[in-house]
């Protein structure tokens, strides 16, 4: 049906240039490698002229020859791949593709890469939507929908083969002219720009970025039928346990895309913390940086034994985890749902069965809507199950938190406490204080959850109870005043509200070029005195040393080893912020 109706779309097309409209091979060829290198790849550009300078005759030779060398090698690449009957289809595709991946590159600052092809694939059609905007369907249209179109309809003439072959090799040997000429004339120039940008280069040109890098994520893909790697057979639980012992309760929270720099806890200026910053026992890690800077790396990253420098999402996703670990040493797993999936860290508890309790978030229409579930749908049944706890337990919260672009749909209206506020997925069009008065209000929320969280577990009777908070990322807001270019963000006194966010968007940077505010992340822990007598742990020491220390997500697993009583051989003491506040 959808054929039929394509094959009218085309005839109508026809009808309008009164028969099929077509043209030669090279007018395809030369039109497709023209558009490619400019309008497909204004980004590239973008780049260019952000961190490139012209204070020489050298430079400037560089810059006026760039446009040309770049012309070339999409001659040659397209003279090469433009074949009969699959020619068109492929540049269609690519076009289409080419456009989209411009408009999430230019409005949000992205960089693509593995990770970032894989976070595609991960996408939900829920997170999807939110980034289809009114904008992105003009842009997408006009630079690749359109265009698409154009190639598909009209026909191609293709010269006998002999004539074509010579042809190709006229544009295959003028390409290498015009590339040989712009290094011979600009070499070191080249050189330079290539070795000082080598890393983003292949993330920015396109389509090289999404097709190389879809290509690796492929390769991941292909390693699936690896074995899980059992990293410790022998681990253990190395407390007391018996029916008249407490029961250990442990709640980790997994913070969704909240930066740092906007908790009050960290120092920032507003209130947003107001909740937790009241809480005298609570235990708050200054200074802490991410694993990565998207959701389905950084997740796994955080429960892995593996250090960030050493970690590969591939290996991890076929080696146990500390929930694994936990899950063998007698703990019972609930693992709780509010974006989406566990990114495969929760896969191998959710599939044992019998004793593993995971559950799925329901709707529930006091806190979702057709989409989204607020995070306070997990307060809906907690204290209940609190009071059903029977044995050593540990809670997984992965939160919604501040996910963005819709970050107007991650708290209730009453928590809309920041005014005015940027209610549209177009984040790039609002102003910067009804931005990050938004961005605020996911932090005040989060504020208000962890905390009755928290509450929660302090009321509970005859239970050990301790909770880690850890967001998986940060986020940009528009710090960078242009692409790519790191630059001070304004502060929001003073600044007019008319004065438009610019930069960097979102999240997902290459972690060696991400912004700090993409790897600077929240921590925090909470211990009740039973939990706190129990361990033998010096609260005290825990929040001097966390206001000073240094702290990564690599803490993590040694530190949950520690609160959890797993006696392991792969325990790092010096990977512990626990160890050094036991009393000895």
């Amino acid at each position: 049906m959808v054929k039929i109706r394509f094959e009218r779309f085309l005839k109508t097309l026809a009808n309008v240039f009164g028969k099929t409209p077509s043209a030669g091979s090279y007018v395809f060829i030369l039109l497709i490698a023209l558009w490619s290198a400019t309008a497909l790849n204004i980004p590239f550009y973008d780049y260019v002229a952000d961190n490139f300078s012209i204070r020489s005759l050298k430079a400037l030779v560089f810059v006026c020859t760039l446009p040309f060398f770049f012309f070339a090698v999409s001659l040659l690449i397209v003279n090469l791949l433009f074949l009969p009957y699959i020619g068109k289809a492929i540049f269609a595709l690519l076009t289409i593709i080419s456009a989209v991946a411009g408009y999430y590159m230019m409005t949000f600052g992205i960089l693509i890469d593995a990770d970032m092809i894989q976070n595609v694939f991960e996408t939900s059609k829920r997170e999807a939507f939110d980034l289809i905007t009114f904008p992105f369907a003009i842009r997408v249209m006009f630079l690749g929908v359109i265009p698409a179109i154009l190639i598909l309809v009209f026909k191609v003439k293709f010269l006998p083969l002999k004539y074509e072959l010579i042809l190709r090799g006229v544009f295959f040997i003028s390409s290498l002219i015009i590339i040989g000429f712009s290094a011979l004339v600009s070499f070191r120039s080249y050189a330079d720009f290539r070795k000082e940008h080598k890393e983003q280069l292949p993330k920015i040109i396109t389509p090289i970025n999404y097709v190389y890098h879809t290509a690796k994520y492929i390769q991941r893909i292909r390693l699936l039928n690896k074995e899980l790697h059992i990293l410790d057979a022998d681990a253990k639980f190395n407390g007391e346990r018996n029916v008249s012992q407490e029961h250990k309760v442990l709640v980790i929270m997994i913070g969704e895309t909240s930066r740092a720099a906007n908790f009050q806890l960290g120092g920032y200026d507003r209130e947003t913390n107001p909740k937790l910053t009241a809480l005298s026992d609570l235990v708050y890690f200054k200074n802490t940086s991410s694993c990565a800077t998207a959701t389905g790396v950084s997740v796994p990253c955080m429960f892995s034994y593996f250090e960030r420098k050493n970690f590969d999402i591939t290996d991890a996703k076929f080696t146990e985890n500390i929930i694994d670990l936990a899950n063998k040493t007698g703990y019972k797993v609930i693992w709780k749902n509010n974006n989406d999936d566990c990114k495969g860290v929760c896969d191998r508890v959710m599939a044992g069965g019998g004793i593993i309790n995971v559950k799925e978030l329901n709707f529930s229409a006091d806190y979702c809507d057709k989409d989204y579930c607020f995070d306070g749908i997990f307060l809906r049944d907690f204290a209940d199950e609190l009071k059903a706890v029977d044995r050593d337990t540990i809670f997984v919260f992965h939160t919604i938190g501040s996910h963005g672009p819709k970050y107007y749909k991650r708290y209730p209206d009453k928590f809309r406490v920041f005014k005015p506020t940027c209610d549209t997925a177009q984040i790039h069009d609002c102003d910067r204080e009804s931005l990050i008065n938004t961005y605020d209000n996911t932090i005040y929320y989060a504020d208000f959850v962890i905390e009755s969280v928290i509450d929660a577990l302090d009321d509970a009777q005859n239970l050990q109870s301790a909770l880690i908070y850890a967001s998986d990322h940060g986020e940009s807001l528009g710090e960078a005043a242009s692409f790519y270019k790191r630059q001070i963000a304004a502060s929001i006194k003073g600044q007019a509200s008319s004065s438009k966010s610019s930069g960097i968007y979102l999240h997902g940077m290459p972690y060696t070029i991400a912004p700090e505010e993409q790897i600077k992340v929240p921590m925090l822990l909470w211990l009740d005195n039973d939990f706190l007598n129990a361990e033998k742990i010096d609260l005290n020491c825990l929040q001097t040393n966390a206001k000073t220390g240094e702290f990564s997500h690599d803490f993590l697993f040694h530190s949950l080893l520690t609160l959890l009583d797993i006696e392991t051989k792969l325990y790092k003491s010096e990977l512990d912020f626990i160890a050094p506040c036991k009393k000895r």
